[in-house]
């Protein structure tokens, strides 16, 4: 039953990462892998077992022998379920092909790796249990989130998102992103005598904006850290923050192109989120439960006793 699950749970991480970036066409599912740290250790999870024999006509029957080892459809099923949304609502048969192919290399490259012993590191083992890990949580996370993430509880976070938003403003700003607030101070003093923004930041900035120099398009401020956004609505129009404004990313210099009110996307426009938004409520809740009735007790990176001051400067989103 171990090997089994393993098998599986390698076969669907597999296909997890082969398939990453596979959003644009299903041709992306052919194409081979490349063998990164991680997804090779998943590769490990397979057990690469012979499975039970299955007979024909059978409702998980065998759909690939590789020597002694039998492929199962449900084991291209559980594949399946680790691809884009837009594959998982496919008929398998539309891709069986594919996937197949893909299970069967994966088998292949597992019995390779365990018959040169690699499955026996150390590292690697500690990987595998990292990755069930993961798998673990995220099925505890979808049983508790199933069922309730319904057409009415989308409804009701869209009246609660759209009633705060409701006569916000938002702000269309600019940004040069540096290490240190002598750059910065000496960024403003250029424009104070007339350098244009756009320039100094893709000459400067380290933000990604700086290709487009430095706009950051409309934001709220809920789309700001809290510094930036103080900085950002105290500006009037054309105006640039007079002295650097320090976040975690470094020192800003910001610029305020424009004000209007902000705009409120409509329910369909905001589905995908407002499920997301549901999900992560109900996981933050039980974290926050889960968390009251267990012992926890925090060491710092030496495994010395951290003290309460510590644990309390760290932000609330960290602890």
């Amino acid at each position: 039953m171990v090997g089994s699950f393993r098998r599986a749970l390698g076969a669907a991480i597999i296909m997890a990462n082969a398939s990453k970036g596979a959003q644009m066409a299903l041709n992306r599912i052919r194409t081979a892998f490349v063998l990164t740290p991680i997804l090779f250790a998943s590769l490990l999870a397979g057990s690469a077992m012979a499975s039970p024999a299955s007979s024909p006509g059978s409702v998980d029957p065998v759909v690939a022998r590789i020597d002694d080892t039998e492929i199962l459809r449900s084991d291209l099923v559980v594949a399946q379920k680790l691809l884009p949304a837009r594959y998982r609502k496919m008929p398998l048969e539309a891709i069986y092909p594919f996937v197949l192919r893909q299970v069967i290399n994966n088998t292949l490259i597992v019995r390779a790796a365990r018959t040169a012993g690699l499955d026996n590191s150390e590292l690697l083992r500690q990987r595998l249990e990292a990755i069930e890990m993961r798998v673990l949580e995220g099925a505890y996370l979808e049983r508790a989130t199933k069922g309730k993430v319904t057409e009415q509880a989308m409804r009701d976070r869209y009246r609660l998102v759209t009633d705060e938003r409701r006569g916000q403003e938002e702000l269309h700003v600019r940004h040069i992103l540096v290490k240190d607030k002598r750059t910065a101070e000496l960024i403003i003093q250029k424009l104070s005598k007339g350098a244009e923004f756009a320039s100094l930041a893709r000459e400067h900035s380290l933000g990604p904006s700086k290709t487009r120099g430095g706009d950051l398009g409309f934001m709220g401020r809920d789309g700001m850290v809290e510094a930036f956004a103080n900085a950002a609505f105290g500006l009037k129009t054309g105006q640039v923050t007079p002295m650097p404004i320090l976040t975690r990313f470094g020192w800003h210099v910001i610029k305020l192109e424009e004000r209007r009110a902000m705009t409120i996307p409509s329910f369909e426009e905001m589905r995908p989120q407002l499920a997301r938004q549901i999900r992560g409520k109900i996981a933050a809740d039980l974290v926050k439960n889960l968390r009251r009735g267990a012992a926890i007790v925090r060491f710092d990176i030496n495994g010395n006793a951290m003290p309460k001051s510590a644990a309390r400067s760290m932000p609330s989103g960290m602890r």
